[in-house]
């Protein structure tokens, strides 16, 4: 049986999604922070957000290379780790939503060849036009995504990013970020019906939340609500409120398809997927170095974000199978960050 170790690029090989970073220094911020909103918000395909992003890039292609390979370096250990997994009979690809034009140099100084499936860019001096490279309408997410180019047999997919997650449903084993969960404050925890008192609109993320159980083992999930407040310092951008609620269910209770969908103030703004998270994984890190005790928290990956909640609003968030949890936000008067 073939085995394939499928990687994302950005992110992922690198140390930093270049990708984002370049449509904002190149192109243009505001058209940046416009259909990331609409992606998050599940208003618009990825496909047509990078598309948006690239156009209005101007820059020679040379001078964009250039930039990359300055601030793009590939996570160490990166090209021992293909020539271990090749050593163990492993294929090992790259999958990405990026373009050729800026990967290829930046794996051509590694020393590192892999195959590489990529978009490409047609760097226009009126502005880059993106070449999709993707096969259209996904069965499964009905979005022209990485789940097709997916080799047959076994597969180990790596990947951190919003492309990654149809992709990595049809994976045998799934690897994620580090930074992809996280230990929860448990003074900033609140329950169901709570008020969000803030100074400003807030952001909110939804999260499906692990419980801790004996012996390390997890013994539940909730719906995990994580506030923030944008232009506060991290982490007081986030450890004011997190929802948690508003039942724990066992994990052989747990849905296998798990959606997500936010209503605020009765309109839907958000709706994303929260399973596919590799949980055992991230207990096993987790635990690395201290004891998982009963009632601690892991975070999952986030589904999306839902921003510019204003004060007095009701928000809602339903998750299959768990229930609804509510919260709302209250005007309060700005205390320091």
């Amino acid at each position: 049986m073939n085995r394939s170790v499928v990687l994302d690029y950005d992110g992922t090989v690198t140390e930093f999604d270049l990708l984002d970073r370049i449509a904002r220094e190149f192109g243009d911020p505001e058209v940046y922070d416009e259909v990331e909103r609409g992606l998050d918000e599940g208003r618009l395909p990825l496909r047509e957000v990078i598309t948006r992003e690239f156009a209005p890039v101007t820059a020679p292609l040379d001078e964009v290379v250039s930039w990359v390979l300055e601030h793009s370096p590939v996570r160490p250990g990166f090209a021992d780790f293909v020539g271990a997994a090749r050593g163990a009979g492993w294929d090992v690809r790259i999958v990405s939503s990026g373009f050729h034009e800026l990967i290829e140099p930046v794996l051509a100084r590694a020393g590192v060849e892999v195959d590489l499936h990529a978009n490409r860019v047609d760097p226009r001096p009126d502005g880059w036009r993106v070449e999709w490279r993707y096969p259209d309408e996904c069965d499964a997410c009905g979005e022209s995504c990485k789940r097709a180019l997916l080799p047959p047999g076994e597969v180990v997919y790596v990947g951190d990013g919003y492309s990654d997650r149809c992709a990595a449903l049809a994976a045998d084993r799934v690897f994620d970020d580090e930074t992809s969960f996280e230990f929860a404050n448990p003074a900033a925890v609140v329950g169901p019906g709570a008020a969000i008192a803030s100074d400003r609109p807030l952001e909110l993320l939804p999260r499906l939340a692990a419980v801790v159980g004996l012996d390390g083992a997890l013994g539940g999930f909730t719906a995990f609500a994580e506030w923030r407040r944008p232009g506060a310092p991290v982490p007081k951008d986030r450890d004011f409120a997190l929802s948690l609620g508003p039942v724990v269910v066992t994990p052989d209770a747990l849905a296998a398809e798990l959606t997500s969908v936010v209503h605020v103030d009765g309109d839907e703004r958000l709706q994303g997927r929260l399973d596919g998270f590799a949980w055992s994984a991230a207990r096993d890190l987790a635990a690395r170095g201290t004891v998982l005790r009963p009632g601690d928290l892991l975070a999952g990956p986030a589904a999306g974000r839902v921003d510019a909640i204003p004060p007095e609003t009701l928000v809602e968030l339903d998750v299959t199978g768990i229930g609804t949890l509510s919260g709302r936000t209250r005007q309060t008067t700005a205390r320091g960050t």
